[in-house]
């Protein structure tokens, strides 16, 4: 069995979460901003990803029709737990926790993200929750 590679990040990984990586909102300028704003009421947690899943704005795809940067989600039962980027090869990037990148196969991540995987289309689409949550651009 491999063992997934530690990977280190060029921002503090104590700063981020595995959507906000996993979206590529590290340090851009426009999440910050929002994110950082009043109460802090839109940011990319899992809020976010059940607003993409409720209102259909995530394609779902089939796991032979996967390419590069498309998500991974994990779900425990039917609840979301966590996201990472396809890399190819059967290779999955993601953040763990308060932890460190990894560099992963599909079920070497920690058993607390559940038993379910599912593949997403790699899109944009904070702003469209940000604005859901009331954020005016």
């Amino acid at each position: 069995m491999d063992i997934p590679s530690r990977l280190y990040s060029q921002f503090p990984v104590n700063a981020y979460t595995c959507i906000v990586h996993s979206f590529g909102l590290v340090n851009d300028p426009c999440y910050v901003g929002i994110a950082s704003y009043g109460l802090g009421n839109a940011f990319a947690g899992a809020d976010f990803i059940h607003f993409l899943l409720s209102k259909n704005l995530i394609a779902e795809k089939s796991l032979d029709s996967v390419v590069v940067n498309d998500f991974i989600f994990y779900f425990d039962g039917d609840i979301f737990r966590h996201v990472g980027k396809v890399l190819g090869d059967g290779r999955i990037l993601s953040k763990w926790g308060v932890g460190l990148l990894y560099d992963h196969l599909m079920w070497e991540v920690p058993s607390g993200y559940g038993q379910i995987v599912r593949y997403f289309e790699g899109v944009d689409l904070f702003i469209a929750y940000a604005e859901f949550r009331g954020f005016r651009l």
